[in-house]
């Protein structure tokens, strides 16, 4: 993270609620839910529909960014 920082590209850090040293590092922090019972079959679920929320969003926000550009990529690559 400190390579990163020095060559001032932004980071985002997913992590668990509480602070931790990293968190203070990164350009953008998105917490996501911990509180599950380690003991339910349905703990892991939910934490993997978490993550995948999360990288969904972030995908759909720089798709929505680069649309142009990521367009032309994925046309491109079709024709080939």
């Amino acid at each position: 993270m400190s390579i990163l920082n020095r060559q001032d590209i932004p980071t985002i850090l997913i992590i668990g609620f509480g602070n931790n040293d990293i968190t203070e590092k990164a350009s953008h922090v998105i917490h996501m839910t911990t509180r599950e019972r380690l003991s339910s079959k349905i703990g892991n679920f939910t934490t993997e529909v978490s993550v995948h929320l999360i990288l969904d969003i972030l995908y759909s926000c720089y798709f929505a960014e680069n649309y142009e550009k990521i367009g032309i990529c994925v046309f491109i690559s079709l024709i080939k």
